[in-house]
C-alpha cells in the first residue's frame, strides 16, 4: 500500500501547474464543469500505471496517452508533460517520489529508487481499482445500504479485479462462493481458473 504525500502535475490534461498536497490523507477536489478535477484523477492514475483510462476502451478510438495526455496547447510537445508524485510507504517507513513522463509514459522514475519502494508502487499499478469512474462511484453512493458492497465488488471485478483478490477482500472462505455470487460479471477465463485452483486445494487436501 502507499499514500500520497504530494502531487505535481505539470501540462497534463486540463492543467497547466497545479501542486496538491493530501499529506497522506483523503482529500476532495471540487469545482465548476472544466476546471480540472477529472484531470487531478488522470494525473495520478498516469503516474502509478502510466495510462489513462478514460483515453482507452469503448468509445475511445483514436485517442491515446502521447497525443492526448498532454494540455492542448503542448500536444505537439509530448516531454513537457509530467507528474510528479511524493509517496510514502507505510510498511517500510519510506517516502519516494515517482515522476512519469507522457513522451517515455511505460518507464517512470524514483528517488530514491530502491526495490522495496518499486515493489509497492508496481503492486499498486496491478489493481485496476485503483481508479473508479464518475459512473461507477454514483452507482456506489445511490445503491441500497445492504446491497452496496455487492455493488461495489461487481464494480471491481468489471474492472479486471482478480476473483482472488475479491476474496480476500469479501473473506470468502472458498473462492467459489465469491464466483457463486458475482460469476455473472466476470469472464469465463477467469471463471474455470478459480474452479481449477479449488479443485486443486481439494485433491491436495484429501
Amino acid at each position: 500500500m502507499i499514500q500520497i504525500e504530494a502531487v505535481r502535475i505539470i501540462e497534463l490534461r486540463g492543467i497547466r501547474d497545479l501542486e496538491i498536497k493530501p499529506k497522506r490523507k483523503s482529500f476532495v477536489i471540487s469545482g465548476g464543469n472544466g476546471s480540472g478535477k477529472s484531470g487531478v484523477v488522470d494525473a495520478i492514475e498516469f503516474a502509478l500505471t502510466g495510462g489513462i483510462s478514460r483515453l482507452a476502451g469503448k468509445g475511445t478510438v483514436g485517442l491515446t496517452v502521447l497525443r492526448h495526455g498532454p494540455h492542448v496547447d503542448r500536444r505537439d510537445d509530448p516531454s513537457g508533460a509530467e507528474v510528479a508524485l511524493t509517496l510514502y510507504v507505510p510498511e517500510i517507513n519510506r517516502t519516494a517520489v515517482l515522476t512519469r513522463n507522457i513522451k517515455t509514459a511505460k518507464t517512470f522514475t524514483l528517488n530514491p529508487d530502491e526495490p522495496k519502494i518499486r515493489a509497492a508502487v508496481e503492486e499498486t499499478a496491478r489493481h485496476p481499482e485503483l481508479i473508479l469512474s464518475r459512473r461507477e462511484i454514483i452507482k456506489y453512493i445511490i445503491v441500497e445500504a445492504g446491497e452496496r458492497s455487492k455493488g461495489a465488488t461487481s464494480a471491481l471485478l468489471a474492472d479486471g479485479a482478480t476473483p482472488a483478490v475479491v476474496q480476500k477482500q469479501l473473506r470468502h472462505s472458498d473462492p467459489r462462493i465469491t464466483l457463486g455470487v458475482y460469476g455473472h460479471v466476470i469472464g469465463n477465463q477467469q471463471r474455470d481458473a478459480v474452479e481449477n485452483r479449488s479443485a486443486r486445494i481439494e485433491q491436495f487436501a484429501s
